[in-house]
């Protein structure tokens, strides 16, 4: 079960103050209910968060651990605030926002996110465990406190507001912090515990991350990892709000967003890559204009592949191919490779097996210098990533190692590390 932000807040005040009575002072409370809510969350977690003493209250190293998650989530909850202000000035809105970060509750935000996921007050219900009159409820709340619809009727379902993303984005993380809790407190006992959600770019899926993650699981059992794959876009808003922990693969330099760190694990070159047999396989020293006449199956435009593929036929001043197909997916890649004289243009990591078993083989090309891209892990520049997560990295850093060796960065002191802050 989740601590509730209004536990948190009592938490938090005590923590601060020193003292229940003087938390009660701040929090407009009274003392009983600043030592209910404590008393409460230490039944729920089995733990004693704060030593009791004649002149106040200290919190417990345990204590300390659930205080700095509920302070994060707090400032995730502030920012909410500060963001929807600014919008509704622009707008020429209401002010009166200042406070909305202690009025919100922890119904309301699990509502919310539910809704705008599912796209109905009917399926959040189901999701959620509430009642639709409880979803409903917590909707007008948020209404009521803000001045404005967080999600709005459109024939395809509910959808958000630009308000409804702003909080939507800052529950999620808020929510995590939450989450992480939990995390925290195991691995303070010795148990490395809790749910990783890996975004993962072409590169990194062949063995990179399967093999961190196979690892992980062997060390750490209680650990349950989630793979997930797609666009870089759809992985960086992912990530962003909280429903990625990271992202594994090909760098972006500089990185598309200011609240991200990218943190390099290894450089690799790419490469032409064919069937075995395929009848330039047979040839030694390829260059690019012997090329530029073949079948090609290449990456979509905008990713940093076919920016590459495309720049290093301009630089040698050969016409690139024109014969091309468009296609993100490796297994369909895989099948036209194999299946034709198809030619793509890709890093080993992606058909190490397809290399180990015969089926593809690198074919050599001179001309392929500058084509080394940065590898490695995007985080939130500001996130204090869970146990889990920080041995997950770990354990990517070791796989690179081993595959790569020299070319591997180090993980200490996050060598390598570019933040955009």
């Amino acid at each position: 079960m989740d601590i509730r932000f209004r536990a948190l807040r009592a938490l938090i005040a005590a923590a601060d103050e020193g003292s229940t009575n003087r938390a009660a002072r701040a929090l407009n409370l009274t003392q009983p209910a600043i030592s209910h809510a404590i008393r409460l969350t230490e039944e729920q977690l089995g733990i004693t968060l704060f030593k009791r003493h004649p002149k106040g209250v200290t919190p417990t190293e345990l204590g300390d651990i659930v205080i700095r998650r509920g302070r994060q989530a707090m400032q995730h909850l502030t920012a909410a605030e500060f963001e929807i202000s600014r919008l509704a000035r622009a707008a020429g809105g209401r002010e009166g926002l200042k406070g909305l970060h202690r009025k919100l509750t922890h119904q309301n935000l699990v509502a919310l996110v539910s809704v705008a996921r599912r796209g109905s007050v009917q399926y959040a219900a189901q999701e959620t465990g509430y009642s639709q009159a409880v979803i409903w409820h917590a909707l007008r709340e948020l209404r009521s406190l803000i001045g404005e619809s967080l999600v709005e009727h459109r024939p395809s379902g509910m959808v958000p507001s630009v308000s409804g993303e702003v909080m939507i984005r800052n529950a999620k993380l808020a929510l995590a912090e939450i989450r992480h809790i939990h995390d925290d407190l195991a691995a303070a006992r010795g148990n490395i515990s809790g749910r990783i959600v890996v975004g993962a770019l072409p590169l990194s899926r062949t063995i990179l991350v399967p093999r961190a993650i196979a690892e992980l699981s062997r060390r750490h059992p209680d650990v349950e990892p989630s793979i997930v794959d797609g666009p870089y876009s759809t992985l960086l808003s992912a990530l962003r709000c909280g429903d990625l922990d990271l992202i594994v693969g090909a760098l972006r330099t500089p990185a598309p967003a200011e609240d991200v760190s990218e943190e390099t694990l290894f450089c690799e070159p790419l490469s032409v890559a064919a069937r075995v047999g395929h009848p330039l396989t047979r040839q030694a020293g390829l260059s690019l204009s012997d090329l530029a006449e073949q079948d090609w199956v290449v990456p979509i435009r905008g990713t940093p592949t076919r920016r590459i593929f495309d720049a290093l036929f301009k630089k040698a001043g050969v016409d690139p191919p024109k014969r091309l197909i468009e296609s993100s997916s490796l297994v369909a890649v895989r099948a036209l490779l194999m299946e034709s004289d198809y030619l793509t243009f890709i890093s080993r990591s992606q058909i190490h097996y397809e290399e180990k078993f015969g089926i593809l083989t690198a074919l050599p090309v001179d001309g392929l210098d500058g084509t080394r891209r940065p590898i490695g892990i995007t985080t939130r520049s500001d996130a204090a990533p869970a146990p889990a997560v920080q041995e997950l990295i770990r354990q990517l850093h070791v796989v690179s190692g081993d595959l790569y060796g020299e070319t591997a960065l180090e993980p200490p002191g996050r060598a390598g590390s570019r933040r955009h802050a």
